[in-house]
């Protein structure tokens, strides 16, 4: 098994759980620092990846697009999101 956190973590500020960098990065530089990674594990010859706590339906979608370059990989991707009280 293999992990794959958001980009937000790599900022050490906490917006890996709000997501506060969409908007401030391309889709482009998200997929450039994404890709790198999961074919690492992809080579390594995990069985799973996880992408964990990610904040933004943006972010998943370009994991997935990566995801899809790699068709025989198996992964689940888990979302961080807001709880609102009422």
């Amino acid at each position: 098994m293999g992990s794959v956190g958001s980009y937000g973590a790599s900022l050490c500020d906490g917006s890996e759980y709000n997501g506060n960098y969409i908007g401030k990065i391309s889709s482009k530089e998200l997929y450039d620092w994404h890709k790198p990674r999961i074919q690492a594990l992809v080579e390594a010859g995990v069985d799973v990846i996880i992408f964990e706590t990610i904040p933004s339906i943006d972010e998943a979608v370009i994991l997935l697009n990566i995801l899809a370059e790699f068709p025989n990989q198996k992964a689940c991707l888990s979302f961080s999101c807001k709880v609102i009280f009422f």
